[in-house]
């Protein structure tokens, strides 16, 4: 599967853990993330593959897509973070791209 360009692609715009973060179900070139901006991939849940279980820096087996945010996420022992059904809220909002994501959530560059 081709990689796709952070600054080409559309996203859903997504809450997770309650921030407003850009989804994708592709796997996004993590070359092409602006500075200042993280990415996450999401594990789905074994038994029910439209749900999100797990973010983790890369994620092999049981690849949901890729999340796109300005503010970094603390990962356990640096590797992944269990998500719940409370964490995720889909919005619907339509697609966006990663330009008006930037214009409205900028990255906190010190």
């Amino acid at each position: 599967m081709a990689l796709k360009n952070a600054m080409t692609e559309q996203f859903e715009l997504v809450e997770v853990l309650g921030k407003l973060v850009l989804y994708s179900s592709y796997r996004i070139d993590l070359q092409t993330i602006p500075d200042g901006y993280y990415a996450y991939d999401i594990r789905h849940v074994d038994d029910y593959p439209a749900y999100f279980g797990q973010l983790k820096r890369y994620v092999v087996v049981n690849y949901l897509g890729t999340i796109i945010t300005n503010i970094e996420i603390i990962l356990i022992e640096d590797d992944y973070l269990d998500l719940k059904n409370s964490d995720v809220f889909c919005t619907a909002s339509g697609l966006i791209t990663m330009d008006d994501y930037m214009q409205n959530h900028p990255a906190d560059l010190i």
